[in-house]
């Protein structure tokens, strides 16, 4: 823990003016009764405490610096116009690469395999990721936590009620930047010998530097947006589990993925989002 904070002395919170200040106007702005982003404090966990500064900007009362949060909403709204069946897409089977010991599409879940109305695709890309870790790559660090029954269904359920909680998914969706925190939620804190994870920012002309981490033999926790006017905030998104990759005739490259809505790997081309991210996830 930082000196002073949470601490009974010296500044307590807050180490230092500004973020006092910033403190006690978003409490006034609360106060006032006013539906303003000024109203608003970000928590996200130990030690991710965030003051709003001016639209996506925060202040870390924490690490006592600016930085840029996503808060939007994310309803994972349909995007299955950039997934392919094997077949649409003219695959070279000769070009398909899949990580280390991946299974069939019925080893993994799909969106309305769990019961909860409330499902969303962000949740269900980190059960898979997590479930592959530790049933079809053996770590214990998952398979402990998941426990020993012979029901199939309740072992992924100790995995999907933690990432769900963690990511703060609920009917409206869940928020963009909380992806990491249903790690976090599952397996504790990254960089302590358990988990790590890599970001791969945005990109939308090529897909190598994914291939080059899949290549590893870690999956991609992949997220995907296009602008659409149909989305309340101009977008449709989706997340995804990036296992593989291929080529197809044309040519063309695409990135192989467990969608959560087929239960067998689709491929993702990057000529039709605006946006293609994801997270390189490592356990130990």
């Amino acid at each position: 823990m930082r000196k002073g904070v949470f601490a009974n002395e010296g500044g307590g919170l807050f180490d230092t003016e500004e973020a006092a200040n910033l403190f006690a106007e978003t409490q006034l702005a609360a106060l006032d009764g006013e539906d303003s982003p000024q109203a608003q404090i970000i928590y996200r966990g130990p030690e991710q405490i965030y003051l709003p500064v001016e639209g996506d900007t925060y202040y870390s009362v924490y690490t006592q610096e600016e930085v840029e949060l996503e808060t939007r909403i994310m309803p994972c709204k349909s995007t299955t116009g950039g997934i392919y069946d094997w077949k649409t897409v003219n695959i070279k089977s000769d070009t398909v690469f899949k990580i280390r010991n991946f299974g069939s599409g019925s080893d993994y879940w799909l969106m309305f395999n769990f019961d909860d109305t409330n499902t969303n695709c962000v949740p269900v890309a980190e059960t898979n990721i997590l479930w592959y870790w530790g049933v079809k790559r053996g770590r214990s660090s998952i398979l402990n936590k998941i426990g020993t029954s012979s029901n199939t269904r309740e072992r992924v359920m100790n995995i999907y009620r933690a990432v769900y909680a963690g990511v703060g998914t609920d009917e409206s969706g869940s928020i963009s930047g909380n992806k990491l925190n249903g790690y976090r939620k599952f397996l504790g804190k990254e960089g302590t010998g358990v988990w790590n994870y890599k970001s791969l920012p945005n990109i939308t002309s090529n897909i190598d530097d994914f291939m080059y981490e899949l290549d590893d033999n870690c999956p991609i926790h992949l997220s995907v947006e296009i602008r659409s006017t149909a989305a309340s905030d101009g977008y449709m998104k989706h997340s995804a589990m990036a296992f593989g990759y291929a080529q197809s005739t044309f040519p063309e490259k695409y990135l192989f993925v467990m969608d959560g809505l087929k239960n067998y790997g689709r491929f993702v081309s990057t000529g039709y989002y605006d946006y293609f991210s994801g997270y390189k996830i490592w356990v130990a």
